[in-house]
């Protein structure tokens, strides 16, 4: 029977998956690994506690990839070719670069997606995974930078913190154990 072969399905622009997508580029951080991370985080403030990292109790766990699609005439470096008054010359001094042939200009196009309570900004500075690069113009690179949500209750309160990137850096928006007497902080 010709003309009845199965084509394979593709996904669409319009369809959106269902749920949250899982970080395909780590295995899931275990509770363990997470309090070890956050171990390492709480030596850098001297009026952070470690006893609640000790008795927290970690009530939700959730592997997560955020996604970051950059400038395509930068190339996300916020740094592209001297304008047309100069033509890279060097010899007439023009207002936008200067006169060094490279003028400077935030023209970074940063799309950050599903970060849910995670600071857009954080991604930035973390490494991630190279998911799709196009060098053809204009250029886009989009990467995957996996994150954890940990949901946590101490002491009849509940909060949520964050192991981000491949280095495990953490976020918490307001840690839960701190002295009142510090003001280095």
């Amino acid at each position: 029977m010709q003309g009845t072969e199965k084509q394979p399905a593709t996904l669409t622009t319009l369809e959106q998956p269902s749920s949250v997508p899982t970080s395909p580029l780590t295995a899931p951080l275990t509770d363990g690994e997470l309090r070890e991370a956050c171990q390492t985080y709480v030596k850098d403030f001297c009026c952070y506690g470690s006893k609640f990292l000790r008795e927290m109790n970690l009530i939700e766990i959730q592997n997560v990839c955020a996604f970051h699609n950059n400038c395509c005439n930068c190339n996300g470096t916020g740094r592209v070719a001297a304008d047309d008054d100069c033509f890279s010359t060097r010899t007439t001094i023009c207002i936008w670069c200067i006169g060094t042939g490279t003028k400077t200009k935030p023209h970074v196009d940063d799309f950050i997606s599903n970060t849910q309570n995670l600071p857009k900004e954080l991604i930035l500075g973390v490494e991630g995974r190279e998911l799709f690069s196009e060098r053809a113009n204009p250029r886009h690179n989009l990467r995957a930078v996996p994150y954890t949500k940990a949901t946590y209750t101490w002491k009849n309160k509940k909060g949520e913190f964050y192991v981000y990137g491949l280095e495990k850096k953490v976020y918490f928006e307001d840690y839960p154990q701190t002295c009142c007497l510090c003001t280095c902080c």
